[in-house]
């Protein structure tokens, strides 16, 4: 990513700016544990190469207790910048920005995520968050309508094993934010 593909995105994209984040879980059994977050902003919105790369050099792996994840949650949170109450802070952007990174309100809005599981209040209704799970997480549609509200366009790259719906939640995100056709090119 460091290497090859964020430098070669800045070299066709001038003023291009990128931004990371991390999320686990709910930090609350069985979900998750004290450690987990599940929504972390490592770099804000930065055309700097080398502070991107401090970002993803500040990547924890992390895994939740259970297999879904809270990426429906994540990508809320980035969307809107909103808080969750005493886990993650609200961001504050100056006034041209939008989101969590504080993206530029022109331009492109591009997400790449990447995951190896399915995510809670998933597509399809998928893996919900029980009633005692607080603050209350976003549901699905909620998601979908903030990141469309601002444009954003989420690409997935699914890289789980097994049986669960994983890809077909990254697949069905990229359709309902016009990341892809309906067909799924």
């Amino acid at each position: 990513l460091s290497d090859t593909i964020a430098p070669g995105i800045a070299r066709s994209i001038p003023d291009v700016r990128f931004s990371l984040a991390q999320y686990a879980e709910f930090p609350q059994p069985p979900y998750g544990d004290f450690s987990d977050l599940p929504f972390e902003m490592l770099t804000p919105s930065t055309s700097d190469l080398t502070t991107l790369q401090r970002g993803l050099d500040a990547l924890v792996l992390r895994s939740g207790g259970d297999g879904p994840e809270s990426a429906i949650e994540a990508l809320y949170l980035a969307a809107t910048g909103e808080s969750l109450g005493v886990i993650v802070p609200g961001r504050r952007c100056p006034a041209d920005t939008i989101g969590y990174p504080c993206f530029r309100r022109t331009g492109s809005r591009i997400f790449l995520w990447i995951t190896d599981a399915p995510s809670h209040n998933g597509p399809f209704g998928e893996y919900p968050y029980g009633e005692e799970v607080a603050p209350r997480p976003h549901q699905y549609e909620e998601t979908i309508t903030a990141l469309n509200r601002i444009g954003a366009k989420v690409l997935g790259l699914y890289s789980g094993l097994g049986e669960e719906n994983g890809r077909a939640h990254v697949e069905e995100i990229a359709r309902r934010t016009g990341a892809v056709t309906a067909a799924g090119t």
